[in-house]
């Protein structure tokens, strides 16, 4: 089997710069029980981007035929007692979002260029109306994990019958080695379906900086693995290094 060669890509980082500081910002755990919250706290992704990605099994397609503003997150801050719906564009950069009371009337909008307005369909969806459109809004619960999921998380087999596995949560075991991994969203810097070696930064193991980067292309239950390369190091070689056939859906690490 063909050894993987490792290529060190400068602007890798930036494929986690965003997601981290998001990530990273004030996001309360509630205090309140939170069946008590018209919503759920957590990831929600927009429907149009659910449905092109569970149409497409491509990331990369459906960021780029969806609305900018995909993803947000919703946290509970118990001591002002307000619910904020933090928002990101194309899983790349924040964007403000919506303030709002425990009755959900809005305090701070920063949503659009117009005024937003905020209408909860049940405790897992929700729409916000702005700028003349409605973008509906359901909860995923992680949502790399949500995307793994979608994609290429499962087990499968290359033509001389050794494993690959992905977990939903991040692991991704090789014949040769096991490393954490994601499944990129944030298409600014690459134009082409990814996902990458996550490498722990010091301790934590909840941030890292993005490592080796791999291409992939899956055609029903193939799956066309890439090694990366052109200047920036962001462009899948011709040809895949290894061909796999799916066999086990998504999987979820002991």
């Amino acid at each position: 089997m063909k050894t993987i060669k490792r290529i060190n890509i400068p602007v890798r980082i930036l494929l986690l710069l965003g997601a981290f500081l998001f990530a990273g910002s004030a996001r309360a755990e509630p205090a309140v029980a939170e069946q008590s919250l018209p919503l759920q706290l957590g990831d929600y992704l927009t429907t149009e981007y659910i449905d092109l990605l569970n149409q497409t099994r491509s990331p990369f397609a459906a960021g780029k035929k969806s609305d900018s503003r995909q993803y947000l997150s919703v946290g509970f801050d118990d001591k002002e007692k307000i619910i904020d719906f933090s928002l990101m564009g194309n899983f790349h950069e924040g964007l403000g979002g919506i303030v709002a009371d425990t009755s959900l009337k809005i305090t701070q909008d920063d949503f659009g260029e117009t005024p937003a307005r905020l209408k909860v369909l049940s405790r897992s969806e929700f729409s916000v109306e702005v700028e003349g459109k409605t973008l509906v809004y359901r909860y995923v619960g992680n949502y790399k994990q949500y995307i793994a999921r979608n994609t290429i998380a499962g087990k499968f087999k290359d033509g001389e019958g050794h494993l690959y596995t992905f977990t939903e949560d991040g692991l991704a075991t090789f014949p040769t080695r096991s490393f954490q991994y994601e499944v990129a969203a944030d298409f600014v810097t690459i134009i082409f379906d990814t996902f990458f070696e996550v490498i722990p930064h010091g301790n934590s193991t909840q941030y890292g900086i993005a490592g080796t980067q791999y291409g992939f292309k899956l055609i029903n239950n193939k799956l066309q693995i890439f090694e990366m390369g052109g200047p920036m190091g962001n462009e899948p070689e011709s040809k895949p290094f290894v061909t796999l056939t799916r066999i086990e859906e998504a999987v979820v690490k002991p």
